[in-house]
């Protein structure tokens, strides 16, 4: 199991066949049924949406019209 996870370039083996945190070369071996096994949650930054430069779909909007009295 270990050699396929090297061929593979995996760096984490969940099994339950070998010691929790036991490491053999760039391969973690890290059982299942532990709370710990988990990456680090990635930092995502949002970057605001530049405006169209295309029309809108749809019927093009009427100017309001001035209220005759």
């Amino acid at each position: 199991m270990v050699g396929a996870a090297q061929l593979q370039d995996c760096v984490l083996l969940l099994t339950a066949d070998l010691p929790d945190g036991a490491v053999f070369g760039s391969v973690t071996a890290r059982s299942p049924f532990t709370l710990a096994a988990e990456e680090p949650s990635a930092i995502y930054a949002v970057t605001p949406l530049a405006r169209s430069r295309h029309r809108p779909r749809g019927r093009p909007r009427q100017p309001a019209q001035a209220a005759s009295a």
